[in-house]
């Protein structure tokens, strides 16, 4: 691997005192450049393709900073758009460990669209381990995690079959909109009493059958007036761990993920437990939505 330096790590030896006395060596920092060092243009793959990185550069920060500075161009040369995507740069020592790293973030990064690889003109700051070491002898970029633009099509299994997504009996009319990070409810009280919601016994299943305390936008119990309408935004407090490898991406209050992994998803369901008073009489409705389609 070619070794590419900011500055040469050479010892000025100014002089010995070589009379009657020990030999002493006297150590000068030599000064530092400031000129940029090329890297090499690399593609890095991720579960939806290449995204290229190229036309990168590394310079110092200052003369007296140890940090350094990473700028660049990233083009997505995947076929799908990025809702967010996360890489970690590491520069590399001489026997191939990491002696500096940065993240690199990008969110709606379109198909074949090209963007400064880091966040501002400065570029984007590389935290050395080791602060008073500025030589590399090349670098790497790791794909961590992504989002992709993906686009659910749910219906209603249970109570009862529609794609409209709504439920109604005499007492209560429940209509819902489901997206990747939260299920938005409107629950209309049809009785001439008021209607209270049991937030603390609703639970959210996901797509792995697992059980989840749910968090909403209201705090405590939520009471209904008579032919009154609540509106809220429910999410799951928390997702059980699961392998990356098996579905990336999935993470704590995504209701659905937005991955490649997507497309494996149809036909499976995610379901919402609401306890109902009505009159005071506790009642109990579990919804049930299953994936139609997915837009990816």
């Amino acid at each position: 691997m070619a070794s590419f330096r900011l500055y040469a790590l050479t010892i000025a030896v100014a002089g010995f005192l070589a009379m009657d006395g020990p030999v002493h060596e006297k150590r000068k920092e030599p000064p530092v450049s400031l000129e940029p060092v090329q890297l090499p243009d690399i593609e890095v793959e991720t579960s939806s393709g290449p995204i290229s990185f190229h036309d990168v550069v590394v310079r110092p920060e200052s003369r007296k900073d140890r940090r350094l500075r990473v700028n660049g161009v990233v083009t997505n040369l995947t076929d799908r758009k990025w809702s967010g995507i996360l890489f970690d740069l590491e520069l590399l020592g001489p026997n191939g460990e990491r002696v500096g790293h940065a993240p690199l973030m990008y969110t709606n990064l379109e198909r074949e669209q090209s963007r400064r690889m880091s966040k501002g003109a400065e570029g984007e700051l590389i935290q050395l381990l080791d602060a008073n070491r500025r030589e590399f002898s090349g670098y790497r970029i790791f794909y961590r995690t992504g989002e992709l633009d993906i686009k659910y099509v749910l219906t209603m299994l249970k109570p009862r079959s529609n794609r409209l997504l709504a439920y109604a009996d005499q007492d209560v009319t429940f209509s819902f909109s489901v997206s990747n990070a939260c299920i938005d409810l409107k629950l209309k009280n049809n009785s001439r009493s008021p209607v209270n919601v049991d937030w603390g016994e609703a639970a959210f299943v996901d797509i792995f059958e697992q059980s989840h305390a749910i968090g909403h936008v209201g705090t405590g119990d939520s009471q209904i007036a008579p032919y009154e309408t609540l509106s809220d935004s429910i999410e799951p407090v928390s997702t059980s761990a699961v392998e990356i490898s098996q579905y990336e991406g999935w993470r704590v209050g995504r209701v659905l993920p937005r991955t490649r992994d997507a497309g494996e998803l149809k036909g499976r369901t995610i379901s919402l437990l609401l306890p109902v008073e009505v009159d005071g009489v506790k009642r109990s409705y579990r919804f049930v939505f299953q994936v139609a389609e997915i837009l990816l």
